[in-house]
């Protein structure tokens, strides 16, 4: 379980775009192994009836290192900005 304080507070989440159901429970116990195996603290909850890891946001360079060395696509949040 995730430390929660003033420190650690801020999260980042990551959701699986190409699995669903199951599958994707699946998928996300076997990142979190991953992670795990780095001794990278993280938590796998249901957010909008799928799996969602999250990770502390300062250790989120560390993780997604670590998926993409799995061969994992990382899709990056774009905001739009009004000119």
């Amino acid at each position: 379980m995730l430390s929660i304080n003033a420190a650690e507070d801020d999260l980042t989440g990551l959701c699986l775009l190409s699995h669903q159901g199951e599958q994707a429970w699946e998928v996300m116990t076997f990142i979190k192994e991953a992670l795990a195996e780095i001794q990278l603290e993280c938590c796998v909850v249901e957010w909008e009836g799928q799996p969602c890891l999250f990770v502390a946001r300062h250790d989120e360079p560390a993780a997604t290192c670590r998926l993409k060395n799995f061969g994992v696509c990382i899709a990056e949040t774009f905001r739009h900005r009004s000119a």
